[in-house]
């Protein structure tokens, strides 16, 4: 059963026209593959304001809006000791997992690299332009909607959760489960009742 503690990440997409600015990680998981822009929640943030700052933080884009597009959630993860976004030396990671085992964001691991369950906060934004500044998470760059959609170059989760996201579908839950690094099933489900994204998370 999931619950607003295992949702301590958020993602957003930001779009210009028919393009999708992605950012190519420099580090494990998902180093040299393309993902959206993110990061954790800190305590007390809600999770749109979280958004709006890791946005800001990584690209240095300020959206006059973000609009949320669901949730993303996994069982079934193992991360590299330190996490996907590391909080303070705590070893809360996760994340999804594209078909060769690269992973994408959001999640908390045990200790020893074993996985327990973890989510995050999907958004997207509409920019009037093309320019952001890159802050040394990774490379920054805009790709067609064809691309993110089909690639493999791209974390393949993105491919099942995004056209419906920025097609204005949902808000939905879209569940991932992974065995040894691979997706074994997808599936997407209605919102819970309980997710507010105007909320502040407490940990």
């Amino acid at each position: 059963m999931f619950s607003s503690r295992h949702l301590i990440f958020n993602l957003c997409f930001l779009t210009h026209q028919d393009d999708v600015l992605m950012l190519l990680r420099k580090k494990e998981p998902n180093k040299n593959m393309w993902n959206g822009v993110g990061g954790h929640l800190e305590n007390g943030e809600t999770p749109y304001q979280s958004m709006l700052r890791e946005v800001e933080e990584e690209t240095s884009v300020k959206p006059a809006s973000i609009q949320f597009g669901g949730i993303l959630t996994w069982q079934g993860f193992a991360i590299p000791e330190g996490g996907l976004y590391p909080t303070g030396g705590m070893s809360s990671a996760g994340g999804m997992s594209s078909a060769g085992g690269m992973s994408s964001a959001g999640g908390m691991s045990s200790a020893g690299g074993m996985s327990s369950a973890g989510g995050l906060y999907i958004f997207t934004a509409e920019v009037p332009d093309k320019t952001v500044i890159e802050n040394g998470e990774g490379q920054l760059a805009w790709h067609s909607r064809q691309f993110v959609f089909t690639s493999n170059q791209v974390v393949s989760n993105i491919h099942y959760f995004l056209p419906p996201v920025l097609a204005g579908a949902g808000p939905f839950h879209y569940h991932f489960k992974y065995e040894l690094g691979n997706m074994i099933s997808r599936d997407v489900r209605i919102l819970p009742s309980w997710i507010n994204i105007h909320q502040p998370i407490h940990f």
